[in-house]
């Protein structure tokens, strides 16, 4: 019988461990390392546009904070996309709900959005992020975050 627990604790040992490794402190599996930080800004354009270029094959880009404000008298909407092609034309998914940009004239309506994420946003690997308008109107938006696999 001790030879069998002994032959046991020799095979689940080092699948323990390397569990254990895999986990931080509150069982939460650990991302990757950032392979390069970015941020990205676009300012007065009125069309979906690519603020952070797609990565190398296997690499993602992660969205930790942005911000978004309306630069027009009009209300609009803006989103956080992915996708390919030119500004993420190709296979568009969103990241983000769409937030209300209230008018630049507007007090009671917020006409700028701030955001910093506990979790970041995941896009697929290899696509470019971008930022996309409800309306032809213009908007800038800052997108911070990293590179990883």
């Amino acid at each position: 019988m001790v030879l069998k627990t002994l032959h046991l604790a020799k095979f689940f040992t080092p699948l323990l461990i390397l569990l254990c490794l895999s986990l931080s402190a509150d069982g939460q599996q650990q991302v990757s390392a950032p392979i390069s930080k970015f941020s990205c800004f676009v300012q007065a354009v009125t069309a979906t546009t690519q603020c952070q270029a797609a990565p190398a094959a296997g690499l993602r880009v992660y969205v930790t904070d942005f911000s978004f404000s309306n630069q027009t008298a009009n209300v609009q909407t803006l989103d956080i996309v992915f996708g390919t092609g030119t500004n993420c034309a190709t296979g568009t998914t969103a990241l983000t709900h769409k937030f209300q940009m209230g008018t630049l004239a507007t007090t009671t309506s917020p006409q700028t959005v701030v955001m910093n994420l506990t979790s970041p946003l995941i896009p697929t690997a290899a696509n470019a992020i971008c930022v996309r308008p409800s309306a032809v109107q213009a908007f800038g938006a800052t997108l911070t975050g990293y590179i990883a696999p």
